[in-house]
């Protein structure tokens, strides 16, 4: 089950995870995210706006104007020239040829798909690198914050004292708060003391091997 902002998603699967790239990366455009993790391929445009059916995106034989494009968001020029291109080559193949497009539903296949290689490269470079810096595996998690949440208490030493918070209205917690810069929302916070005389749980005295 996956929530995507006001609506709900269940995908049902014996052996397979679908997972939201959103969640593994700050906002950001797809071409961004390529360039971010090392994979030179860049999106192509295609003008939303323009066709209300299937049938319109099939009738249309001719690559629509750049104005078309730029309705829906910016389209850089020279990208807008490389798909224009790459149309009318296809468009002029000869009739049987494997490669040939008969329309600009043709365009819009190549155009949805033109996306999964490249991502799916940035995203294995992006967890790859997350493995050899931190030793746990992305594939794991359903997001960053798990992640983060995973790579934190792997740091933490096993043979310390446990976590407990502090009793409500601490000034310990203003002092562990101002000595934090971003990271994760929670906060924890140990407490250790050698006052016998301090009413606290044994954790805060004892290591789990049982030393003071």
């Amino acid at each position: 089950m996956l929530k995507r902002h006001n609506r709900y998603i269940s995908i049902k699967a014996e052996r397979l995870y679908f997972k939201d790239l959103i969640l593994f990366t700050c906002p950001m455009s797809l071409d961004k995210y390529l360039k971010t993790w090392g994979c030179n391929n860049h999106k192509l445009c295609f003008p939303y706006s323009l066709f209300q059916s299937i049938e319109e995106m099939r009738n249309c034989k001719v690559f629509p104007a750049i104005d078309k494009f730029k309705e829906d968001k910016d389209v850089e020029i020279d990208v807008y020239e490389e798909c224009k291109a790459l149309f009318e080559k296809r468009m002029s193949l000869p009739e049987g040829h494997v490669d040939k497009w008969y329309n600009f539903g043709d365009y819009l296949k190549h155009y949805n798909l033109s996306d999964v290689i490249p991502t799916a490269k940035a995203l294995q470079n992006q967890f790859e690198l997350f493995e050899d810096e931190f030793e746990l595996c992305s594939y794991q998690c359903m997001g960053l914050p798990q992640f983060g949440r995973k790579a934190m208490y792997k740091m933490y030493d096993p043979k310390a004292p446990a976590i407990f918070t502090f009793n409500e209205g601490s000034t310990a917690t203003k002092v562990f708060r101002n000595q934090i810069v971003g990271g994760l929302v929670n906060l924890y916070k140990r407490h250790v003391t050698l006052d016998e005389s301090e009413d606290v749980p044994a954790a805060a005295r004892y290591n789990k091997n049982g030393m003071f």
